[in-house]
């Protein structure tokens, strides 16, 4: 479930709560007294726009999980097949990185991707949580099956990879050819 529905379904099962304690506080609560209940409802208010305010940033992302947000880069790549996602770290404006998709190449092949991350966050996590949002967008465009392109003394790029499940299918005597299935991604998101 993405982060959008999640916190959508949160802001839902808080309306049902504050809508439960406003008719007790009405017509009166068997448990509860009057205070206690203005306290809940105080409380819950709080959560409500904490929320809505988190959605507001979610929202603005093109896809993020919550922590990292992708943004769409118009300014890069426009006439060409390349779409570039800004990595950003979710509810602040701090840049960290970028992922490359080539969706389309005649010379290379269909789903190229490839990215890079400023040294400062390197090390933790962040590229594979980066390139698990992608996922959504990759299977939006049906590349199901996305290609990394990665020099083979690249060991932290390389791990990254395989952890995202992508697999060695060539080479081309200068950079590994590595491939990911997200058949599996795709049954969940449709």
């Amino acid at each position: 479930m993405s982060r959008v529905k999640e916190l959508e379904n949160k802001l839902s099962r808080i309306s049902a709560q504050l809508n439960t304690l406003q008719e007790e506080k009405i017509f009166g609560s068997d448990t509860l007294d009057k205070t206690t209940i203005e306290e809940m409802i105080g409380l819950l208010k709080e959560e409500y726009f904490k929320i809505v305010d988190e959605l507001e940033v979610i929202k603005k992302a093109d896809y993020s999980d919550g922590e990292l947000d992708l943004l769409i880069n118009e300014h890069k790549g426009n006439g060409t097949n390349d779409v570039w996602y800004d990595i950003r770290l979710t509810n602040t404006p701090v840049y960290i990185g970028e992922i490359r998709v080539t969706y389309c190449n005649p010379i290379r092949f269909f789903g190229d991707v490839g990215y890079e991350l400023k040294k400062e966050y390197r090390g933790h996590g962040y590229m594979l949580k980066a390139l698990n949002v992608l996922k959504e967008p990759l299977i939006e465009r049906g590349l199901i099956h996305p290609k990394f392109t990665v020099f083979p003394s690249n060991i932290p790029s390389v791990k990254t990879i395989e952890h995202f499940g992508g697999k060695k299918v060539g080479t081309t005597g200068f950079y590994d050819i590595y491939e990911a299935d997200l058949e599996e991604d795709a049954k969940k998101i449709r």
